[in-house]
Parts: structure tokens; C-alpha cells; sequence
């Protein structure tokens, strides 16, 4: 059926008109990378010239689509899209971009891209340690893995030679893989670059905060600086303890917190998985969750449950809904029609229900209003039969709807370091053991559970406390896998006691 679905969306994507196709093009290339890589690029070709030749904010969304869909396709072409830099959101976009890209290589299965993406990168800012994070787990190869690691190390030394890059998230993603996989390392680079972090630490400026590691209480750290000398204080102590002492000496917090931990993260992740199995086995199946407010709710419910029962009626009602807001005479939506919302939910719906109807979710296509929504919901549903992996989606309202609400604002998205400093926190809740529980029902979401962002972004909440790693959005509730019933993100909490 898929080679049905792709010769009747290309023959639509012909027709329709330039943005659209354009957009519809660079799906299916993407599509097409599951039989014909090599018709694959030259379709993406296709869309990327298409691209060029849109101007304004259509053509600068498109290009950023453009090359997140060259890193699925042909890696090697990203570089012939040209970046929108002279714009002030640009050039913060270029701060998580290359994160984005590197992922999608690997979700892809494009490793040694990503490999060549990390080592041809140079000394630029928003180096993606992140994916080199990946790398060092996923790589089965000691000696590429060594390698994708080195490569951090060196990214890391260019941030010490710009001040304003030392406190950068990349430079926060390093410390993480540094102090989780050391010892792969010989001792003697292992060890000077321990020092190196260690002068780097005591040479930044420090921040009052609230770190906590422990189960049941465990211990607190208000000072920045002695919140990452305790990450880690296991590889000084394993590498120099004449070091370790005298850090402890001189650092009241560090030592409060090595007395109750002696080895630090170390001992933390020991006593997180003796704990774990003590509990194995009690635990329920996986599920689906989604975290959403407001307006949103009712069709992420929805959406929730079609995954499991496998009826999709009332979410597509939801996104029929939103089309009718997207297309209102009165208030239309302006921006690019592949970035409206109602696009976005057309295309979840139908990928969603390709991987979990199979070819009868063709029957909802059929039902979408719009040409050309149907048209982008058909290639989702073909990258899901073809068992690709899902596009986050990022929905953009534009023109006087957008202004029409002059209520209390929505709440500011988080700024990139705000994310970073939310996903260090909720790394050290996992690590001390904190307990994520359902409010109303106790159930405890396993690791694999996600929530879905109304941008379309899927990824387990808790790793980032709630906000989402696509659009910054910050989600206030979020609905259970196990009861269904929705509970404010902060209750779900629960320091387990004894």
C-alpha cells in the first residue's frame, strides 16, 4: 500500500501550490528513505530548490524544515540551505538546532553521519554534546566511542575559551557524560581533564541555587559552584583523593552532602539501583500520557486514548474543530499552512493511527477538509506504515487572531537555559530516587511512558520537569496512562520515605 500512498501524494505535491509543495516534497523524501535512498535525495533535492525560491517568514520556516529533513535524508545537503542568521530569533534558534539535527541522524539510523556531523562541527557555538552523549551510549565500538567522546572533550575546551559559552547547557550536557562515563577514559587523559573541570569550576562565578540528591530527604547544596564539584566527586576521589580531601576541606555544602554520599553520584546511582531491584516486577505495562492546559486537554485526551482502543473519531473531531478556527473569515490564521495547528494535529492523528490501525487509517484521510492537509497527514501516515519515526511538529499562528486575546497573557516559554537547568534538576531527582506518582491512582510511569506537547512533541516529562524540549512550553497538568484523570505536574512529586 505504501507505494500506492507515495505515488498518490507525489502526484498531488505536482499540483498544489508552491509552499505546499515545496513542504510535501521534503515529507516525502523522507518517506522514500525506507525503499529508495537513492530517489529519496533526489526528491529532497527537488524540495530544497523549491525552498530557495520562497521568500519571507514562509521560506525561512520551510528552510528550517529543509534541513532537519536532510539530516533524515542526506545529511550531506544540509549545508546547501541557506540559514536565516541576520535574525535575532535565529541566532538563538542556532543555540539547539544542532542538537536537533544530530538527533534526527540518529533517530534515523544515520550514525556515521552523526559521527561526521560531531567532528566536522569546529569550534562554533552550540556544539551538540547532547548527541555526542548519544554517541557514547549507543556505539558498541570502544574505540568509536572513545572517539565521539574525545570529540566532546575538545568542544568542551573551546567553551573554556569563551566566557560566555562556559555556563552554556552544552557545557552542562559535558559534565554529565564526563561524570557517567569517565572511565572510559585512560587514566592519563582522565585524569588531567579532571583537574581542568575542577579549575574551571572554581574559577566561575557562583550562583545560589537549590540542588538536592538523596532518598528520603538526602542532602541539599545551595552554592552552583559546590553543586558541581559533588557531580564529580567520585572521579577526583577515584582519580586523586589528596584533591578530594582538600575540596572537602575548603567546601562546607561538599562535604555535608560526601558525608551521607561518600562517592557522590556514584553512590546515588548504587543505592537508585538496589532500589530498583527490590521493586522489579511491580510496576505496570507502559503507556502513553500526555501533559497539556487548557484548550489543548480535551484533544491530547483524545489522542491518549486512541492509542490504546484504537478509535481516533474524537480526536479527529477536535482537529476538524481547529480547522474550522485555522480557516475562519473572520480571524484567519496567516501563517504557513503546514505549520497550522490543525495541520499539526491532522498529521499526528494519522501517524499515530498508522502505527496503530495500519492501512485502515487511511479512512481518516479521507475525511480531513482541507487538500492540503490531506496531503501532509497521507505522507505521516506512510511514515508510519513505513515504521519511520515521528517529525516533531511546531505549530505557528499568525495575523490578528493571534493579537485577538487580550486577557492574561500565556506564561513565557522557558528559555533554553531555564530547559537545561529544569533537565539537570530532574537528572538529580532520578538519581537520588524520587518517586513520580499518579496523585489519583499511585501508579508509577515507567521510563518509557511520554507525554505529548501541543507543538507535537512527544518525551517523558519528567526529565525535564515539565517543560517541553520543542516549543519551551510549560505545562502545568498532565494526565495519567494508568486512570486517565489529570492531576497539576508539581503533585506527581513524591519523595519516598523509608
Amino acid at each position: 500500500m505504501n507505494d500506492e500512498l507515495l505515488s498518490l501524494v507525489r502526484a498531488q505535491a505536482e499540483e498544489a501550490a508552491t509552499t505546499v509543495r515545496a513542504g510535501a516534497l521534503l515529507r516525502i523524501a523522507r518517506v522514500m528513505t525506507a525503499s529508495d535512498r537513492a530517489e529519496a535525495r533526489r526528491v529532497l533535492e527537488l524540495g530544497i530548490d523549491a525552498v530557495r525560491g520562497i521568500p519571507g517568514d514562509d521560506g525561512e520556516v520551510l528552510r528550517k524544515s529543509a534541513r532537519v529533513i536532510a539530516a533524515a535524508v542526506a545529511p550531506d545537503l544540509m549545508s546547501t540551505i541557506p540559514a536565516d542568521i541576520d535574525r535575532p530569533h535565529r541566532r538563538l534558534f542556532i543555540q539547539f538546532e544542532p542538537e536537533r539535527l544530530g538527533q534526527t541522524m540518529l533517530d534515523h539510523g544515520l550514525v556515521d553521519a552523526a559521527i561526521e556531523y560531531l567532528d566536522k562541527f569546529g569550534e562554533q557555538p552550540g556544539f551538540p554534546f547532547g548527541v555526542a552523549h548519544a554517541l557514547v551510549f549507543r556505539l558498541e565500538d570502544d574505540e568509536r566511542r572513545l572517539a565521539a567522546f574525545r570529540r566532546a572533550i575538545e568542544a568542551w575546551r573551546a567553551t573554556l575559551r569563551r566566557p560566555v559559552d562556559r555556563r552554556s547547557p552544552g557545557a552542562q550536557r559535558f559534565l554529565g557524560l564526563f561524570e557517567s562515563k569517565w572511565e572510559l577514559l585512560p587514566r592519563e587523559e582522565a585524569e588531567p581533564l579532571m583537574r581542568e573541570i575542577v579549575q574551571a569550576t572554581l574559577a566561575e562565578r557562583d550562583f545560589h541555587g537549590c540542588h538536592s540528591w538523596g532518598h528520603g530527604g538526602g542532602v541539599q547544596i545551595a552554592s552552583s559552584r559546590q553543586a558541581t564539584l559533588f557531580r564529580i566527586l567520585h572521579v577526583v576521589k577515584h582519580l586523586d583523593e589528596p584533591l578530594a580531601n582538600s575540596l572537602l576541606a575548603s567546601h562546607e555544602e561538599l562535604a555535608k552532602a560526601a558525608a551521607r554520599f561518600p562517592f557522590g553520584m556514584e553512590t546515588i546511582r548504587e543505592e537508585a539501583r538496589a532500589r530498583e531491584r527490590n521493586q522489579a516486577g511491580t510496576g505496570k505495562a507502559c503507556g502513553f500520557g500526555f501533559g497539556g492546559a487548557s484548550r489543548n486537554i480535551a484533544y491530547l485526551r483524545a489522542l491518549l486514548q486512541a492509542t490504546d482502543d484504537g478509535d481516533f473519531r474524537p480526536a479527529f473531531a477536535a482537529a476538524v474543530e481547529r480547522y474550522r478556527e485555522d480557516t475562519s473569515p473572520e480571524n484567519p490564521n496567516e501563517a504557513l499552512k503546514e505549520s497550522w495547528p490543525s495541520s499539526c494535529m491532522f498529521r499526528q492523528i494519522l501517524y499515530k493511527a498508522g502505527k496503530r490501525c495500519g492501512e485502515a487509517a487511511a479512512a481518516y484521510a479521507g475525511q480531513i477538509p482541507d487538500n492540503d492537509q490531506r496531503l501532509f497527514a497521507t505522507i505521516e501516515l506512510a511514515a508510519a506504515l513505513a515504521g519511520l519515526p515521528e517529525l516533531q511538529e511546531t505549530q505557528r499562528t499568525q495575523g490578528k487572531r493571534s493579537r485577538a486575546r487580550n486577557t492574561v497573557p500565556p506564561a513565557a516559554p522557558a528559555t533554553e537555559e531555564e530547559l537545561q537547568i529544569a533537565m539537570q534538576r530532574a537528572a538529580e531527582l532520578r538519581a537520588e530516587g524520587v518517586v513520580f506518582r499518579c496523585p489519583r491512582c499511585e501508579y508509577r510511569p515507567p521510563e518509557a511512558d511520554v507525554w505529548m506537547c501541543r507543538c507535537g512533541r512527544s518525551w517523558n516529562t519528567f526529565t525535564t520537569g515539565g517543560i517541553c524540549p520543542g516549543c519551551r512550553h510549560r505545562w502545568k497538568v498532565m494526565a495519567c496512562a494508568s486512570c486517565r484523570e489529570w492531576s497539576p505536574h508539581p503533585e506527581w512529586y513524591v519523595k519516598k520515605t523509608g
